[in-house]
């Protein structure tokens, strides 16, 4: 996962381009732009650099779209800074919108939405950020997104129902892993107390392999569940990497098993759309 530092050098860099689109950096933009990226932990050095290496300025993409949304919104009140809303402004968020690949039958209502909001909001709230816009703004986005539920069948089969019953295939131990975090999907599980979660392991890795419970399958458990092996991760990544074969990158974050150290890992699905039926 890449550094924190990065990613506000990296928004800060994706907001300086769209402070010049229109050939011209105002005063008030600059303001904002030093103003943010202190708030951002970048030293006075960094700004400078990238304020006077324009040439050297290129688009990074945000990892995640609650991600994005926050650098456009923030793009948002770049556009608005001046009091004039630039035309140039607008199509680069929109330009921007399209390379966070948010689908191009909602940008235009996304980008238009996300300035009247900001523009409202700097008005009459005196550049107070708002963490609703952000959500109404994903919102937007997810209304026109088609999730399917994942339904569990009495086989053991990952199907979801809504992509012509697409089957996820993985080996037994990272179907038990899954089947784990779908079962804890409020709530998610830190990795640090898989240990805790041993006997539900032990149960779907027994029911899914058809086998009972013996030396080796405690054996793999208890390897799995270790916070000192790398296999948790290793069959993380090979879930993952099976969503994101099969789906849109977008729709497929949706049922990855994501999180960062210190925090829940768990599955973003909502709760309604997780059925077993084994």
């Amino acid at each position: 996962m890449e550094p924190i530092e990065s990613k506000h050098r990296n928004h800060f860099t994706n907001l300086y381009l769209i402070a010049i689109s229109d050939g011209n950096c105002h005063s008030c933009e600059l303001d904002f732009l030093y103003d943010l990226g202190a708030k951002k932990g970048l030293s006075q050095e960094e700004i400078f650099n990238i304020i006077e290496n324009p040439h050297k300025a290129r688009f990074i993409k945000p990892e995640n779209l609650h991600e994005a949304i926050e650098q456009l919104y923030d793009m948002g009140q770049m556009v608005c800074a001046d009091g004039k809303i630039h035309p140039y402004e607008v199509d680069l968020c929109k330009s921007f919108s399209k390379k966070f690949e948010i689908k191009e039958e909602v940008i235009d209502e996304v980008v238009e939405k996300l300035i009247d909001e900001v523009n409202g909001r700097l008005m009459k709230f005196n550049n107070e950020k708002s963490e609703l816009i952000i959500n109404d703004i994903i919102a937007v986005i997810e209304s026109k997104k088609q999730l399917s539920p994942v339904e569990i069948d009495p086989k053991n089969r990952i199907l979801l129902s809504a992509f012509n019953n697409l089957e996820i295939r993985l080996n037994p131990l990272a179907k038990s892993v899954y089947f784990l975090f779908l079962k804890h999907i409020s709530d998610g599980i830190y990795l640090k107390k898989l240990c805790e979660h041993k006997s539900e392991l032990l149960h779907y890795y027994c029911t899914i392999s058809n086998k009972s419970e013996n030396e080796d399958i405690i054996k793999t458990v208890n390897d799995l569940v270790d916070i000192r092996s790398n296999t948790i991760h290793e069959n993380r990544s090979r879930i993952n990497h099976e969503f994101r074969t099969l789906l849109d990158k977008n729709v497929a974050s949706y049922y990855c098993i994501e999180g960062s150290r210190g925090e829940p890992y768990k599955i973003n699905l909502p709760v309604h759309l997780v059925r077993f039926n084994n």
